[in-house]
């Protein structure tokens, strides 16, 4: 009988580590493929651009320490004046650094620099200083598949529970 809860307490406990693999996975997959959804296959396009805002912002919390790089840069597509504050798809909001790699990053963009900035030829409101690949990633697909294995196994392993240990 005492090995029987042990038996099940050990299956409980593998499944639920699986369900929050599954579940972390899942999330992940969520963000890469809404920002799939959001750059789509874009084509980033070089436009000549102009820093009219960068600052480095100090975050504490819990004794921590945190900089934000608020970086603003305006660019023209075909006539159309256009404001962006996004560095690259992968670091929307600039946020996160320590000192000095957020300091890093407001040294390479100051304020009134011409910089070269790259839109989305299907979108031209959007566009980063640097672009990057927002394609399918293979780490999406991994987690993807992760999520669909992970999800077959616990149909299997509920079952063999309910069989086995009414």
């Amino acid at each position: 009988m005492e090995s029987e809860v042990i038996t099940k307490l050990t299956f409980y406990t593998i499944i639920f580590c699986l369900a929050m693999a599954i579940l972390t996975s899942l999330l992940t997959a969520i963000g890469q493929v809404s920002k799939t959804i959001k750059y789509g296959s874009a084509h980033w396009l070089p436009v000549n651009a102009n820093i009219t805002h960068s600052q480095l912002n100090l975050f504490t919390s819990d004794m921590r320490r945190t900089y934000s790089a608020n970086i603003v840069f305006e660019y023209s597509v075909e006539g159309t004046q256009y404001s962006s504050n996004i560095i690259t798809p992968d670091l929307e909001s600039g946020s996160g650094f320590d000192k000095s790699n957020g300091g890093n990053l407001i040294a390479l963009f100051p304020a009134n620099a011409q910089v070269r900035a790259y839109y989305n030829q299907h979108n031209p409101s959007v566009a980063v200083l640097f672009p990057c690949n927002t394609q399918w990633s293979w780490h999406t697909i991994f987690y993807i598949a992760f999520l669909v294995f992970g999800a077959l196994m616990i149909i299997p392993s509920s079952l063999f529970l309910f069989i086995y240990f009414p």
